[in-house]
């Protein structure tokens, strides 16, 4: 357990997190279970390309192939919450994060989650617009989570007309 540990002190995120873990070891399988509540953050930047990672069906042969040795299993349940004062201001997008969602980590099973998160106060600004997030929600039903459910609605008033965008999937 601990209180305002710095977990993340890079150019593009810095986050503070009071984590409350149990952890387990027995028979090669490292178990963690528990809260991580994130009250301060900071996410900037955006923009800049993603890092390409090593393809699932790569096979290393000659002298740098390694044994294929049992390894640690690690299985995990922890819930991580957001708030309240946890901000993004990335690639037109300024707003404050609120929410939760339990994260679990199975051997050989994509991680999953279960929860949402929300954007308050929040701002888009995209081809030289603005609009006022009136609802931003990542709901997470129990799949992977890279690739979590989208529920957005952006506007932007002017006068008697209001235009945005819509989002769901």
């Amino acid at each position: 357990s601990g209180r305002d540990l710095l977990v993340a002190a890079l150019p593009e995120a810095r986050v503070v997190a009071n984590p409350d873990l149990h952890l387990r070891f027995a028979e090669r399988t490292l178990t963690v279970e528990g809260e991580v509540a994130v009250p301060l953050a900071r996410f900037s930047g955006g923009g800049r390309p993603a890092v390409v990672g090593v393809s699932r069906d790569e096979v290393l042969v000659g002298p740098l192939a390694r044994d294929e040795a049992p390894g640690l299993a690690v299985s995990s349940r922890v819930r991580v919450t957001a708030g309240p004062d946890v901000r993004v201001r990335t690639a037109g997008l300024r707003g404050t994060i609120e929410g939760g969602v339990l994260t679990a980590i199975q051997p050989d099973a994509p991680p999953w989650g279960r929860g949402e998160l929300r954007v308050k106060d929040g701002t888009f600004s995209a081809f030289g617009q603005q609009l006022e997030i009136e609802r931003g929600r990542l709901l997470f039903t129990g799949g992977p989570l890279d690739n979590p459910g989208l529920e957005i609605r952006a506007v932007r008033r002017v006068g008697a007309v209001t235009a945005g965008a819509q989002v769901r999937g």
